[in-house]
């Protein structure tokens, strides 16, 4: 499981903390991986899955979606928008969210 810091917390940001993947390497043909993450406030989010090279915008997992505070699970069936299975590779994810307050906060790149 892959766990790092959040980019931006404080009192004018929505922190994303916590983020950490099930499945780290998997093959996106037989298996799913499972984006966790805590917020710190209710907040719209958005999580993206992109292929690293050539970083290339594979999926976009949920869009301005409205989450709770505290833990949050997400997971993702190794398909591309358009229902796809994709290919063995190295992909990385990242975490948006913005509170109804237009206060932001981010969380990337984490690779799966």
């Amino acid at each position: 499981m892959l766990d790092v810091s959040p980019i931006a917390t404080g009192s004018d940001t929505v922190a994303i903390t916590s983020t950490s993947v099930t499945n780290q390497f998997f093959d996106p043909q037989t298996a799913t991986a499972t984006i966790n993450y805590t917020l710190d406030k209710v907040a719209n989010v958005t999580i993206k899955i992109y292929r690293d090279s050539p970083n290339q915008l594979v999926r976009t997992l949920i869009l301005s979606q409205s989450k709770s505070s505290g833990s949050n699970t997400q997971v993702w069936d190794g398909k591309n928008d358009a229902g796809q299975d994709l290919t063995d590779d190295t992909y990385y994810y990242t975490v948006y969210a913005q509170d109804s307050q237009s206060r932001f906060g981010q969380y990337d790149p984490v690779f799966i």
